[in-house]
């Protein structure tokens, strides 16, 4: 999976992510041909259920109980369509031993992220955490689409080093790579992204997002390709998204004093994804002054260094959610499924251990990423 928020942040090259086409405020999304005023716009009521498990021991910190319902509240306004439910006991654990001594085996609507704060992982700095999908509903093609299951974990130590709303902008972007942001699910819309190498400019593949990007910022949509693994590849490229005075939630590189909105492109993202989503939900991208205004800004003034931010996590099982047939996860299959038919798809893939280790399915640690973040920017979304 591709989900570091954060990765080296170039200050001294900042100004050269702004953008240099002029970008007239957009207050409307283009959605089948139509248009959505999200200055009126009414909102669709929402089908689609967050389940939040803490996995920890005792209770919650209320602080960061507060981030994750926030963030829950706030993706469930944009994801309104419902989606299969799953039956209880149809695995060991839905979030593959991530949490060791606990499991959550009960029905999912739908969808269940597991969370815990311990009160550090590796000490102050070091890893911040790990977020990303477990399993994974797949259509009649055998291929992957929403999240049935996934897991965040962040060591308590650098949050209560960062400032309360800091986090809460933490949260919101780790939970959409969760929900299957920015190809972390499914790798239709970025495969053919190297993220090795910096010098190569890959586009956004998939058809919604590509076409809702053209209509608020004319040009192509492009994938990030600096950071390395977990932020190239796993985002949307920054400077495909830079004003002077705001960003996009989406994009992988956490950025001082910019207001950082859910930008219909992103929802158009989720619906790439497979997601019945509402445009409503959208905020206007890019912002002015007076959009600001609706929104509590706050800035951190601590400055923190982590050798690494968080561990990618790939997806590692797929389910045909009537059944409960689960097989291995694969980025392989799931390119090539985008081409076969229903009958070629009925052949199963290997069953998957229902009782994985909590190593299985590439959570390694990385040790080689830094960051710097200074006068950082926060940005409360009711």
């Amino acid at each position: 999976m591709k989900n570091l928020y954060f990765s080296r942040i170039f200050f001294a090259a900042m100004a050269a992510f702004a953008s240099n086409r002029a970008t007239a405020q957009r207050t409307t999304s283009t959605v089948d041909g139509g248009t959505v005023d999200l200055t009126t716009c009414e909102k669709t009521p929402s089908e689609y259920n967050i389940q939040l498990q803490y996995m920890g021991v005792g209770d919650p910190d209320p602080r960061y109980e507060e981030a994750f319902q926030l963030a829950a509240i706030r993706w469930s306004k944009i994801i309104v369509g419902d989606v299969p439910d799953v039956r209880g006991g149809t695995v060991d654990d839905w979030f593959g031993g991530q949490f060791p001594g606990r499991s959550y085996t009960e029905a999912v609507d739908d969808v269940v992220i597991g969370y815990n704060i311990p009160d550090t992982l590796d000490g102050p700095g070091g890893t911040l955490g790990a977020a990303g999908p477990v399993f994974v509903r797949r259509d009649a093609f055998r291929r992957p689409t929403s999240t049935i299951s996934g897991i965040m974990e962040f060591d308590g130590l650098d949050l209560d080093a960062m400032s309360t709303n800091d986090v809460k902008l933490i949260i919101l972007h780790e939970m959409g790579h969760v929900l299957g942001l920015v190809g972390t699910t499914s790798g239709r819309c970025t495969n053919a992204c190297d993220s090795t190498n910096p010098l190569e400019q890959t586009q956004y593949a998939c058809a919604g997002a590509a076409n809702e990007y053209e209509a608020i910022a004319p040009g192509e949509l492009f994938l990030e390709n600096n950071g390395g693994m977990g932020t190239a590849c796993g985002h949307f490229e920054e400077r495909s998204f830079r004003s002077f005075q705001s960003s996009e939630i989406m994009t992988g590189f956490f950025e001082a004093d910019l207001f950082q909105p859910i930008s219909s492109v992103t929802v158009a993202a989720l619906q790439d994804i497979g997601y019945e989503v509402d445009f409503c939900g959208a905020d206007i991208w890019p912002a002015d002054d007076e959009t600001i205004k609706r929104f509590v800004v706050y800035k951190a003034s601590q400055e923190m260094d982590m050798d690494t931010v968080l561990d990618p996590l790939s997806p590692r099982w797929t389910m045909e959610p009537e059944t409960g047939e689960t097989t291995e996860f694969s980025w392989e299959d799931d390119a090539g499924a985008a081409t076969a038919g229903p009958e070629e798809s009925a052949t199963p893939a290997p069953e998957a251990s229902a009782t994985p280790s909590p190593t299985a399915g590439g959570i390694s640690l990385l040790g080689s990423l830094s960051i710097a973040i200074s006068a950082a920017l926060a940005v409360v979304l009711l």
